[in-house]
């Protein structure tokens, strides 16, 4: 969305986010412990960041939303961490 609007910044950042996430999905299958550890690293930095721009903005979309769907994997990644 940022995108569209002209931010290549905000492209590079979901990029980013996107090759850290199937990076962290493919640590699954080598070494489960420390991928559960890095994803959850990985979702506490995406959540920090989104919550700080719904701060900043004060407009739930599209920060809000991405802050509770960052926050959900996060929990997820840690009810997985000593399976």
């Amino acid at each position: 969305m940022g995108f569209k609007k002209g931010s290549q910044v905000s492209l590079i950042a979901g990029v980013l986010s996107g090759v850290l996430v199937l990076a962290g999905v493919w640590l699954l299958g080598v070494a489960p412990h420390n991928a559960w550890i890095f994803l959850s690293c990985l979702n506490a930095l995406l959540s920090v960041s989104f919550a700080s721009r719904l701060i900043k903005t004060r407009k739930f979309m599209p920060s809000g939303m991405l802050l509770l769907m960052a926050l959900a994997v996060l929990i997820f990644c840690l009810t997985h961490f000593n399976a």
